[in-house]
């Protein structure tokens, strides 16, 4: 469990295990909020299969963080700070109108990171599941206008 914890601390205190790296590099302020997030979700499902067992060992450190308080901090620190990046994307994309006008933003953060959240557990359950580009679709689809489920 040691060797566990270490490796859930570090994937934890490197932001996601690289995943914010990778991210950025591919970042450029001049994209819409829609297209920011399709690409925020590939590079996530890119992250998730080239770098499997670094996201396996952050998985574990969400668990590990119900028991373990300093690791629980990081965790809960990492969601929030996600949490909030998504409300400020979610928030431009409403003003920019390629998002909902009735969109709660709060809550749809919740479920931006909850899905893929979900997503990346799934593709560890049966890797290759998760068509990460058709995901992205089919989330933006549901933040736009005139596209509610």
């Amino acid at each position: 469990i040691s060797a566990c914890l270490v490796g859930s601390e570090m994937c934890i205190r490197d932001r996601s295990c690289g995943l914010e790296e990778a991210i950025r590099q591919k970042l450029d302020p001049n994209l819409s909020p829609t297209v920011i997030l399709q690409m925020l979700i590939e590079v996530t499902g890119e992250h998730v299969k080239n770098e499997s067992e670094a996201c396996r060992v952050l998985m574990e450190g969400w668990t590990l963080g119900r028991t373990i308080p300093t690791l629980g901090e990081q965790v809960h620190r990492q969601h929030e700070r996600v949490l909030k990046v998504f409300g400020q994307l979610l928030h431009a994309g409403v003003a920019k109108s390629e998002f909902r006008a009735d969109l709660q933003v709060e809550i749809q953060a919740r479920l931006l990171l909850a899905a893929l959240d979900g997503l990346m557990v799934q593709w560890h359950i049966q890797p290759e599941s998760v068509d990460w580009p058709r995901a992205a679709e089919e989330i933006i689809r549901g933040l736009q206008s005139g596209s509610r489920p």
